[in-house]
């Protein structure tokens, strides 16, 4: 197959589905996923939403005349009972490549590291529910000590589980220990346990230190694939925050080969929620990291019809992040604490307005001088500017209830009214007063250049600036965007 190019206009694009995607009648399935992929690449649903309907539905047709559903390249591992755990660690019995040893033949930027190893079988304990329930505080050391010699002759999930809840129940037990380390003993030998295993996940959540510490990074070797996934993006999260890259960097090498083999798609999502975390920061760390995940995804671009979402999320968040750091520094604060911001609002998915409301409150607060340092970032980097003013969309844009939404024929009089009073053929100029206008007014800029087209007083057309006025609206983004976030907040 060769590069398939199109015009941007579809309307010329040929009718025949196979010239469509540059392939012959006898094509074979694999070439027209491959197809569809370089052709989503180019036109992306949030881009160029027309083009790739009609992709997407062409190749529904041809996929369909080639036969039925394209097979996946993988078979399935979701259930998690397929994977054979041994106390201690876990024996990857399955195969997903087919050749016997459980690896794919992907050349990796970061490196590899082999599975953990399996370790010996579970004991049962005694009842220790009389130990643990003792209050009586003069005998709680002793309990204590009792429940450590309980598990010393009985090793199990329950004496780990109780010697956990001594210690946070009373944490001055033992100077030498936390009540984590019970987790990490019990779990070395019953890792199956349900209850310690949430135990685990809750203390990685809640515990910071716990969770960036190298015995926990260790300890994670030992989770099945479909559990760690999760925790080592919590643990992710707080090594961004704490901007501790090494963790990242060294988790990247040391999981790779486990998910390449437990299942190649979810390898890709949990580098992409890495690169989430350090596509955002300015450290030189975070950078290599980002890199190494460009690198390591390019290697799984096989997947584009699977996960094409995605991976177009994920060239989005490059594009932006990229964008962000490229702009200068702006003098005014509540567009520095906007891009400050940015990597909680990118985040926030179902909760976008109380994530972008306080800045956006900050910015309308003196929305002239932000508008000159937004025409900055528009000319910059205006996919940041184009991404927040879509975003807008999810804060809800609002409008004056029809009761007392001014007539149309009053809207209309009051423009002709500003027009001739501010004859100024200068748009540059005039975009402040229009500002002030459409905020006063509670009307869209799209809707004042609409008006000013629909005139029909000769008197406004001053050597042409009508279409000068309402041409130069329609492009000016900074403009559009204030406009918009004071409809979204005030209506």
């Amino acid at each position: 197959m060769t590069d398939i190019s199109l015009p941007e206009d579809s309307s010329q694009w040929p009718l025949n589905p196979w010239e469509l995607f540059g392939l012959e009648p006898n094509a074979k399935r694999v070439e027209l996923r491959r197809a569809y992929s370089q052709l989503i690449r180019h036109f992306r649903p949030d881009t160029h939403p027309e083009q790739f309907q009609r992709i997407h539905e062409t190749y529904q047709r041809l996929k369909a005349i080639l036969g039925s559903q394209v097979p996946p390249k993988h078979p399935s591992h979701e259930n998690p009972s397929s994977e054979n755990w041994s106390h201690g660690g876990s024996s990857y019995q399955q195969s997903p490549s087919g050749n016997g040893n459980g690896k794919r033949s992907f050349d990796s930027p970061i490196g590899s590291n082999g599975p953990p190893s399996a370790r010996g079988g579970r004991k049962h304990a005694p009842d220790v529910g009389g130990l643990f329930a003792n209050h009586d505080e003069k005998r709680v050391v002793e309990a204590y000590r009792s429940l450590i010699q309980a598990d010393e002759q009985h090793p199990s999930e329950t004496t780990a589980a109780a010697l956990y809840w001594q210690l946070i129940l009373n944490p001055d037990l033992d100077s030498r220990r936390k009540p984590a380390d019970w987790l990490l003993h019990g779990l070395s030998r019953a890792n199956g346990s349900v209850c310690l295993r949430e135990l685990f996940r809750q203390e990685l959540i809640c515990e910071p230190r716990f969770a960036l510490s190298d015995k926990t990074g260790q300890f994670l070797k030992n989770f099945p694939a479909n559990s760690r996934s999760v925790l080592l993006r919590q643990r992710w999260k707080h090594a961004a925050t704490a901007k501790n890259w090494r963790v990242i960097r060294e988790d990247l090498v040391v999981h790779r080969t486990t998910f390449v083999d437990f299942s190649p798609m979810e390898w890709v999502r949990l580098t992409i929620a890495a690169a989430n975390y350090a596509a955002w920061s300015q450290n030189s760390d975070a950078d290599r990291i980002l890199e190494t995940c460009r690198k390591e995804i390019a290697l799984f671009d096989s997947f584009q019809l699977e996960m094409g979402s995605e991976l177009i999320q994920f060239d989005y968040l490059t594009e932006l992040a990229t964008g962000i750091k490229g702009l200068p520094t702006v003098g005014n604060i509540h567009i520095r604490l906007l891009f400050q911001e940015m990597p909680k609002i990118w985040n926030a998915s179902n909760n976008v307005r109380s994530a972008i409301v306080p800045v956006l409150t900050g910015l309308l607060s003196e929305p002239e001088s932000v508008l000159a340092e937004l025409d900055q970032v528009a000319s910059v980097a205006p996919v940041v500017l184009q991404y927040l003013y879509g975003l807008l969309d999810q804060v809800g844009v609002a409008w004056i209830d029809d009761q007392n939404r001014p007539a149309e024929t009053v809207v209309a009089e009051r423009i002709v009214y500003f027009l001739t009073v501010c004859p100024v053929v200068d748009y540059s100029k005039l975009r402040k007063s229009i500002l002030r206008f459409c905020l006063e007014e509670f009307i869209s800029p799209e809707a004042f250049a609409a008006t000013v087209e629909a005139q029909q007083d000769e008197a406004l057309d001053f050597d042409g600036s009508k279409t000068l006025v309402s041409s130069s609206i329609r492009e000016d983004l900074s403009l559009r965007f204030l406009c918009k976030a004071h409809r979204a907040l005030h209506g």
